[in-house]
């Protein structure tokens, strides 16, 4: 394994919260396993990249539609990477028109390869958009998944990204300022951190290269946390990360409980919970952050246990292998209703009536635009189910269990106005 797949910049969210993590994984030996997402990114990028290079003048119009064709053969193309992708490409060239305006005379660099070695022991990665322009660096990252929106605020791997372009055009250029901008396009999403070039350095001087030294070395103490434990393929396994959780599943309550002498009865449930022999709402509070952790290890344990089981033979005490529960189905569908049909059985008999696709669906066949202004008020968005989340969450709080059931009267109310105001008749 290289020492660039070691201290990669897409993992160092992790080698730098939890040193000893990377050579704990290498020690493992598990490869990188490909994904149907991670194909369709790639896709993503390519055909981004061909946009970008047509749309700067770097490729004629012929080359572009012989590429393009390639493109348009692999299974991932349609309707809505095409029109993402052309939004992601419409953007970069805004932001290079801006700076032609205010007479900088950008230079734009695609998929250019940057190394940052210097800090980080083999360190190099591929950016994706660098645009280079007097006294400053702009780097632009495409993420093409619909996840979640990931925030380009001190982002350890666009910081990487831009640390090993600023030490490759520094010299040229003499930055202040470094840009650093994630463009999410399925999510509508695009956030951006700088930060002055003195300051990069010092980052990278003082955080990052004692932390990249001490991962490549396996030194340092065992951090786990959601983030850098997420993508870790150690975390099924990882003791640190087992005693984390198991102590904050066990340890003691530290909350004093109430005085219930004059305990009224099981009457009322915010009284029901003060009984001495039932969690409090303090002690519940107290549980409710290390829940989601204690889950996902959990889960963790029982994938890993299993794959070792059925795909190397592993056996744990007191545990087998066995065949899971499945369901009856029919395995030539085309064949079975020919034969219903020679029985003389009505298809009503055997055919479920045809449904509308669901709202994603019609917006990757149609686009999300045609299905805006074909269906209009038809669409609506009901409220989502109430959830127990941190006061961290920017989610405005709703109030209480009535407040709930009034929103939910409300959407069902605009669903209904929605019905009867619009019409579609079907054509043949």
């Amino acid at each position: 394994m290289t020492a660039h797949a070691l201290l990669g910049a897409s993992s160092a969210h992790r080698w730098l919260a939890c040193t000893p993590s990377a050579r704990l994984e290498e020690s493992l030996g598990i490869p990188d396993e490909g994904s149907s997402y991670a194909a369709e990114g790639t896709a993503a990028h390519g055909y981004a990249e061909l946009e970008l290079r047509y749309r700067l003048g770097e490729i004629t119009k012929r080359s572009y539609a012989g590429r393009l064709k390639a493109h348009k053969a692999t299974e991932w193309w349609g309707p809505e990477m095409e029109g993402r992708i052309g939004d992601y490409a419409t953007q970069i060239m805004e932001t290079v028109e801006d700076l032609k305006r205010e007479g900088k005379n950008p230079t734009v660099e695609l998929e250019q390869q940057v190394d940052y070695s210097e800090y980080v022991p083999g360190g190099f990665g591929t950016a994706d958009v660098v645009v280079l322009s007097e006294g400053e660096l702009h780097v632009i990252d495409l993420k093409y998944g619909k996840g979640v929106p990931v925030s380009a605020e001190d982002n350890p791997q666009l910081r990487l990204y831009a640390l090993g372009a600023a030490l490759k055009y520094q010299i040229i250029y003499g930055f202040d300022t470094v840009r650093m901008t994630i463009v999410q396009p399925r999510l509508g999403s695009t956030s951006t951190d700088s930060l002055s070039y003195a300051d990069l350095i010092d980052w990278a001087e003082t955080y990052v290269e004692p932390r990249a030294r001490a991962a490549d070395e396996g030194r340092g103490e065992y951090c786990p946390g959601e983030k850098q434990c997420r993508w870790c393929k150690a975390k099924a396994v990882c003791r640190a990360r087992a005693e984390a959780n198991l102590v904050a599943a066990c340890e003691d309550f530290a909350v004093q409980l109430p005085d219930l002498d004059a305990f009224p009865g099981p009457g009322d449930v915010e009284d029901a919970l003060q009984r001495p022999e039932l969690l409090s709402i303090d002690e519940v509070a107290g549980l409710l952050p290390a829940l989601p952790a204690i889950e996902a290890w959990a889960k963790d344990v029982q994938e890993w246990a299993l794959a070792r089981a059925r795909d190397h033979g592993a056996r744990f005490a007191g545990y087998k292998l066995v065949e899971g529960r499945s369901n009856r189905k029919i395995a030539d569908t085309e064949a079975a209703a020919a034969a219903l049909q020679a029985l003389g059985c009505d298809p009503a008999t055997y055919y479920e009536p045809p449904k509308l696709k669901t709202l994603t669906a019609l917006e990757k066949t149609l686009t999300k635009p045609v299905v805006a202004n074909v269906l209009g008020d038809l669409v609506v968005k009901p409220a989502g189910k109430p959830a127990l989340v941190p006061d961290s969450d920017k989610r405005p709080e709703i109030s209480s269990t009535e407040s709930a059931r009034e929103d939910f009267a409300d959407e069902a109310s605009a669903c209904a106005s929605a019905k009867s105001t619009k019409q579609i008749t079907p054509t043949n």
